[in-house]
């Protein structure tokens, strides 16, 4: 059972679907089922018809596409599993890292608040 994660990028997608289409066509058909989010947008099939279908619960707040290829064999729990995160979510931590306070930051303020209090003629401690 093989786990691949990703960034997501179309492509990818589009060859797994031109393998699983290959499979069928050589009366090997493999199952699969598609995850978007947390929500199960293609249920467990081998019918590559249904593919695409999952495009229609993704959203601007997608945050991943995990697609699960299984073996010929319906009953089996066996699969390899295909995830791709959205360039977005990386995008926002790094702006909520840039956002971030840095250590050197943090001591500044503090040398500036223990110059205030010590201005002040009175001897507080922390």
């Amino acid at each position: 059972m093989a786990i691949t994660s990703e960034t997501y990028d179309q492509l990818k997608i589009d060859k797994l679907k031109l393998y699983l289409q290959t499979q069928a066509d050589r009366n090997a058909a493999r199952y699969y089922e598609i995850y978007v989010d947390n929500l199960k947008a293609v249920h467990k099939t081998n019918d590559i018809q249904e593919f695409d279908s999952y495009e229609d619960y993704m959203t601007e707040d997608t945050d991943r596409i995990r697609i699960l290829v299984y073996s010929t064999n319906s009953q089996s729990p066996r699969n390899d599993q295909y995830v791709y995160r959205m360039k977005k979510q990386d995008e926002q931590k790094t702006v909520v890292q840039q956002q971030g306070l840095s250590g050197i930051e943090i001591e500044s303020r503090m040398e500036e608040n223990s110059k205030h209090i010590v201005s002040d003629g009175n001897t507080k401690l922390l």
